[in-house]
């Protein structure tokens, strides 16, 4: 197979390298590329001031979105059997000596029998929710997360968010 069928215009995309201050060949299937690409855009960017403080990692405060987070896993971790009374109260965030991140939050319900579903079996569901929320804090942060979580009961919990 020509080089042609496999990357079909390429002649034409390249002839118009003139006309562009950069041009880039760039393949996401076979993830070829994407550096430059990145490190492109990256020096394109103008420098401005900070949009929000250098501990946060996005424009949402830090403690929403764990709180957003862990309540993503609950949702995902349960499939079909979501309680959708549910919140996610982060009560402590701290760094340890040791450099872990320390993080203390209490997944909230409305009723008896949703707390016994998201705590599951032998504790096998909220175990599987703190494990898939800790990866992904781990990943994002860079940090090691030990990430403490309780399941508690309180009917009028959404009454304190309105």
């Amino acid at each position: 197979m020509s080089a042609t069928k496999k990357r079909p215009y390429i002649d034409e995309y390249l002839a118009w390298s003139d006309e562009f201050t950069l041009v880039l060949e760039v393949s996401a299937l076979n993830n070829r590329g994407l550096k430059p690409l990145i490190d492109a855009v990256m020096d394109l960017l103008p420098i401005g001031v900070p949009l929000y403080p250098d501990n946060q990692i996005t424009n949402i405060e830090n403690k929403f979105w764990l709180e957003e987070l862990i309540r993503e896993k609950v949702f995902t971790g349960l499939y079909e059997e979501i309680p959708y009374s549910t919140t996610v109260q982060v009560e402590e965030t701290s760094r340890r000596e040791d450099g872990t991140v320390y993080i203390k939050a209490s997944v909230l319900t409305t009723a008896p029998r949703y707390k016994k579903m998201i705590i599951g079996s032998g504790a096998s569901k909220i175990r599987g929710i703190g494990r898939a929320a800790r990866k992904e804090l781990e990943l994002v942060t860079g940090d090691k997360i030990y990430l403490d979580l309780d399941v508690q009961v309180d009917e009028r919990w959404a009454d304190r968010f309105e």
